[in-house]
C-alpha cells in the first residue's frame, strides 16, 4: 500500500496521488489500462462450471439483476436524498437535555458521556485516570448518583 502524506490537508491520499484533476484523469486511465481483463476472467470462472451448475448461477444473476432493477425502481437517487436528508434532520432536532433511557448502563449516548466529562470536577478526573476500569466505573457511578445524571447543569455544587 502507498504511504500517506503527513499534514499536508489531503487526508487518506497516496504520496504519488496527482493534485489536479487531469492528472487525475491521467492516472485513472493508466491504472484502468493496467487492470486485470475483467471479461477474461469471468470467462475462466464460467468455463470452470460443469452445466447444471452454470445454470444455477444463471438464475442467481438473473434473480439478483431484478432485485437491482427493483431497489432503482423503489428508491429513486431522489428519494434515497430525501431520506438521508429526514434522517440527517430528526438527528439534529432530538433534544441533547433528555435524559437517557439507561443512565448507567451501555444504552448510555456519547453526549451524555461528554457532558459527564466537562462536569467532572479536574481534580477527579486526575484520580480518575490513575483506577481501573472498574473503580473508575463505579467512582463515576457514585459521582453521578451525589451531583445528578447527565442532563443536569455544569458544576452543580
Amino acid at each position: 500500500m502507498d504511504e500517506m502524506r503527513p499534514g499536508d490537508g489531503q487526508k487518506g491520499r497516496p504520496k504519488d496521488a496527482p493534485k489536479d484533476d487531469a492528472a487525475a484523469l491521467a492516472r485513472l486511465k493508466e491504472l484502468s489500462e493496467k487492470a486485470p481483463d475483467m471479461q477474461a476472467a469471468e470467462t475462466k470462472a464460467w468455463n470452470v462450471l460443469n452445466e447444471p451448475q452454470q445454470k444455477f448461477v444463471k438464475g442467481r444473476l438473473e434473480e439478483m439483476r431484478k432485485e437491482a432493477e427493483q431497489r432503482r425502481l423503489d428508491n429513486p437517487p431522489d428519494k434515497a436524498k430525501e431520506k438521508a436528508e429526514r434522517k440527517i434532520e430528526k438527528k439534529k432536532n432530538k433534544n441533547p437535555d433528555a435524559a437517557p433511557a439507561k443512565p448507567d448502563g451501555p444504552g448510555r449516548g456519547q453526549a451524555d458521556r461528554e457532558n459527564l466529562r466537562e462536569r467532572i470536577p479536574p481534580e477527579l478526573r486526575e484520580k480518575l485516570r490513575n483506577m481501573s476500569p472498574e473503580e473508575r466505573r463505579e467512582a463515576v457511578r457514585k459521582w453521578v448518583e451525589e451531583n445528578g445524571g447527565p442532563g443536569a447543569p455544569k458544576n452543580p455544587k
